[in-house]
This record gives structure tokens, sequence and C-alpha cells, in this order.
């Protein structure tokens, strides 16, 4: 009986609403426009997140290279302030001059500072000499 109900009614719901039953209708035509914004934007997120991904490898590859620069730069000086301890050793053992032997140390510093400095003015300035990138 519902069913006659409607079946009967519905007719005259569409002559007496036209300008509805009509937006209805057109709220379908702008679904392909829907779908093909959801789509861009959907291509826009995986674009953001590609590069953010791309970005963070390249943050981890310049962080892994300047890693690598500090370590050989560590690996340098501790092997230099072996020699050098080995070097006054054996200097004292020979019994070298106490004012020869401090200007020696002095200067051994003094080359050694140079050194750090230049490296490390190099990788603030020019970038990562492993990289080849500036900062």
């Amino acid at each position: 009986m519902e069913l006659d109900t409607v079946t009967i009614r519905l007719p005259a719901l569409l002559r007496d609403c036209p300008d509805y039953w009509k937006k209805f209708a057109d709220q379908f035509d702008d679904w392909p426009d829907m779908r093909k914004e959801l789509e861009g934007m959907k291509q826009q997120g995986e674009t953001n997140r590609e590069l953010m991904r791309q970005t963070a490898k390249a943050h981890n590859t310049e962080t892994m290279a300047e890693v690598k620069v500090n370590d050989q730069n560590t690996r340098a000086i501790t092997s230099q302030n072996k020699m050098e301890i080995e070097a006054i050793m054996e200097l004292l053992i020979h019994h070298m001059d106490t004012s020869r032997l401090e200007r020696e140390i002095e200067k051994r510093n003094a080359e050694q500072y140079a050194y750090m400095n230049a490296a490390a003015s190099d990788i603030s300035h020019q970038g990562n000499p492993l990289t080849q990138q500036g900062m």
C-alpha cells in the first residue's frame, strides 16, 4: 500500500517542485569535477610527501658526510697528538732543554690550531668537502 502511495505522489512531486529536482540533478553533474579536484589534491599530497622524503634523504646524506669529516679530523688530531707525545718523550730522554721543548710544543700547537680553524672555516663557509655543497 505504501508503494502505491509513493507511486501516486512521485509525479506530483516532480511537477510541483521542478527547481528542487533540477538542483538535485545538477549536483550529479558536478561529480566529475569534484573527482578531478580530489585526484589533484591526492597528487599534490603525494608530491609533497615525496619532496619531504627526498629532503630528509639529502639532509641525512649531508649529515653523514659531516660526521665522516669530523671523524677523520678527530682521528688525524689524535694521531698527531700521539706522535707529538712520542716525540716529546724522545726529546726528554735525550735531555733536551726545557725552553726549546716549550717552543717546540707552542709551534706544534699553533700548527694544529691553524689546521683546525681552516677546516672549520671551510666547512662553515664553503660547504662540506665530501658533498661539495655550500651551507
